[in-house]
């Protein structure tokens, strides 16, 4: 039983559960004594059913749907609700769930050249209760050996005062990391953190007005490769 004061002509009674039996009754308060009269006769009402509409998902990213190891599941028009995706690697048949209040959920750590599949359902309201489930979408990762192909991989000016503009080419769409340390191994700047990135060519511009004079590494990661360069600071 739960008591619900209002000073209009209704109250609201909100995280019911679907498919339920209620009833409810009212009283009027004499002025504002704090003494209230006699109760009114019961109402029955009943909640319905948990009928979520399953909503139609898609898969998708800068291009293709997804990357070597992560990925994107989209749910169209409905970026207000809460969801669950879950997330079958069809290899393995491991399933995950993935929470999202957004129209999409991110999938990480996922194996290369491999076949998986989403589904999604929306929460009815906040009440912990889904709806039922959407068909399922299928998705399969690429492979990140063509990362290994990282072309062009340089800097310049080489060597420099202040600025200099770091350049590599992808083949494939891929996150990409760039990370610059000095030569004790310590990092001194992030320029991408797991960025996704499109096929092409890139540049990107450090900053080296603040680092004192002498030889840094920059270090790429895209996918499973890792490749490195040097780059000399002089004032």
């Amino acid at each position: 039983i739960s008591t619900h004061a209002s000073s209009s002509h209704y109250a609201s009674f909100s995280n019911l559960t679907p498919g339920t039996n209620y009833r409810f009754r009212v009283r009027l308060e004499c002025g504002n004594t704090g003494t209230y009269g006699n109760w009114s006769p019961y109402k029955n009402f009943t909640t319905s059913s948990s009928s979520c509409a399953a909503p139609v998902p898609t898969s998708g990213n800068l291009s293709n749907g997804a990357y070597c190891n992560y990925a994107y599941g989209y749910c169209n028009g409905h970026s207000g609700s809460n969801k669950e995706f879950e997330l079958t690697n069809l290899s393995t048949g491991t399933t995950s769930t993935h929470a999202s209040d957004s129209h999409y959920a991110y999938f990480g750590n996922l194996t290369t050249s491999t076949n998986y599949q989403f589904r999604v359902r929306l929460e009815c309201g906040n009440s912990g209760t889904y709806g039922g489930w959407s068909p399922y979408h299928n998705f399969t990762t690429s492979s990140c050996k063509l990362a290994t192909e990282i072309l062009n991989l340089n800097n310049y000016p080489n060597p420099f005062n202040e600025f200099t503009t770091i350049e590599f080419s992808l083949p494939s769409d891929n996150p990409v990391t760039l990370k610059v340390y000095d030569l004790t191994g310590r990092e001194v700047v992030t320029l991408l953190d797991d960025e996704p990135t499109m096929a092409g060519n890139h540049r990107v511009r450090f900053d080296g007005k603040a680092h004192p004079s002498g030889m840094y590494i920059y270090k790429i990661e895209v996918g499973e490769y890792t490749s490195t360069g040097k780059m000399n600071i002089i004032k």
